[in-house]
């Protein structure tokens, strides 16, 4: 619910009621003379309306109604994300009453997502939200009988190396925007909340602590990153500060990167393709936690320059090898036990 000042001086804002017989969805404005007002109505009108024929909604309809209750406490893009998990996932008990919805039939939903080749994550993901929906409304089934898709492991690969992606970005329009990245070991909305105000030029100090985001009603920015620890401050060289300084602006309050996450994205896999090498615009972040790693940086350290919260995630997703040092690591393998076998025999010949 998203509480919007009129020009009169008063605040409106529109509540969904459920659904009719038809199952057309009823929706109320709420007009009151302070914010708190048009709260406080709504949330007595969402109260006494969940006890009201609520287990004759359908899965669909309540997981719209549980996610409209709440859309005013979470994040944008945790929205985003539910809107698009009541849209496409579990179509198959989609029109089932959550009275008579039964653990075989959510089972059977698994089945028929998995017989397309969806992962268990996103598999699961439908069925976390169904689940939260359904205790809304005081469904309680045992969700501990269902089985989910096999996680695929994936096969090690090794990164593309560095000076060859960087050698391609080169003289390109977002050379300075992926060097960035790099040297901030961000991810991609973090670079493009980026403003030119958030650069000490004397300090070579950055500040990250916005981040643009992809919401329903199209591209936003906030004043914090992905979690706590994302916010950060970090140094860079008095080179790519210089470049920086020199890319067209007007005013510091601007953006650095003037993209959006599309076009970003869009340019950097471009690039990427014609030259055989990987898309993602987020293995730059990867290749900088990575080159970190193999410089001998301690993880603490590294973890706090990519504003990670724990090492969990950096130490299985992140410091990833580029072949050339794998390469070096065999050849020193080989040597070692080269070295080992050759003592070995000696004894033996002994």
């Amino acid at each position: 619910m998203k509480i919007k000042q009129l020009k009169n001086g008063m605040f409106s804002a529109v509540i969904s009621m459920g659904f009719d017989e038809n199952g057309k969805r009823v929706q109320k404005r709420i007009t009151a003379n302070t914010k708190w007002e048009v709260q406080k109505i709504a949330d007595e009108l969402v109260t006494n309306k969940i006890d009201i024929a609520s287990q004759e909604l359908t899965v669909e309809q309540a997981m719209i109604e549980y996610v409209e209750c709440r859309s005013n406490l979470i994040e944008a893009t945790t929205l985003r994300n539910y809107n698009e998990i009541i849209r496409n996932r579990l179509a198959t008990i989609k029109n089932v009453k959550i009275k008579q919805l039964r653990i075989i039939d959510i089972q059977r939903a698994i089945n028929k997502e998995a017989s397309m080749g969806l992962s268990r994550r996103t598999v699961k993901n439908g069925v976390s939200l169904l689940k939260a929906s359904l205790e809304f409304f005081d469904i309680n089934l045992n969700f501990k009988k269902l089985q989910y898709p096999k996680d695929i492991p994936k096969s090690e690969e090794a990164l593309p190396e560095l000076t060859e992606v960087f050698a391609l970005l080169k003289g390109t329009s977002i050379e300075v925007y992926c060097a960035l990245a790099f040297n901030g070991c961000m991810r991609i909305g973090e670079v493009l909340g980026l403003k030119f105000s958030d650069l000490d030029y004397e300090t070579h100090t950055l500040h990250i602590h916005r981040t643009q985001i992809v919401t329903d009603n199209g591209i936003a920015y906030r004043d914090y990153c992905k979690t706590p620890k994302s916010i950060r401050k970090i140094e860079l060289s008095a080179e790519l500060c210089e470049q920086i300084k020199k890319l067209p602006h007007s005013s510091e309050d601007e953006f650095i990167v003037p993209l959006t996450r599309k076009a970003l994205y869009s340019r950097y896999a471009r690039i990427m393709k014609r030259n055989g090498l990987p898309t993602k615009f987020h293995l730059i972040r990867k290749m900088s936690a990575s080159a970190l790693h193999a410089s001998g940086m301690p993880d603490k350290y590294i973890l706090y320059l990519g504003g990670w919260s724990t090492d969990n995630v950096l130490k299985s997703v992140y410091e990833k090898t580029f072949e050339s040092e794998r390469n070096i690591a065999n050849r020193q393998a080989v040597l070692c036990f080269e070295k080992i076998n050759e003592q070995i025999n000696n004894n033996v010949s002994q």
